[in-house]
């Protein structure tokens, strides 16, 4: 089972946060980062580093570009 961890970064409107899976042993381990905000996808699985990257492009970029 997926579900969502910490947030490990936050810049304006967007936040970077850990995606937990879940085993039946009842063990975790992170699977990814997503970024959720405005004209982000939400539903890609990232490395920590590029998911940082992203939300700081998509907050210093004005919203009339964004592709939401």
């Amino acid at each position: 089972m997926e579900s969502r961890g910490t947030v490990i970064h936050a810049v304006g409107k967007y936040q970077v946060y850990e995606v937990i899976k879940t085993y039946l042993d009842n063990t975790t381990e992170i699977i990814g980062h997503r970024v959720e905000g405005p004209g982000a996808d939400s539903t890609s699985l990232l490395s920590k580093d590029d998911a940082v990257k992203i939300a700081n492009d998509l907050s210093s970029t004005p919203s009339s570009k964004l592709k939401i």
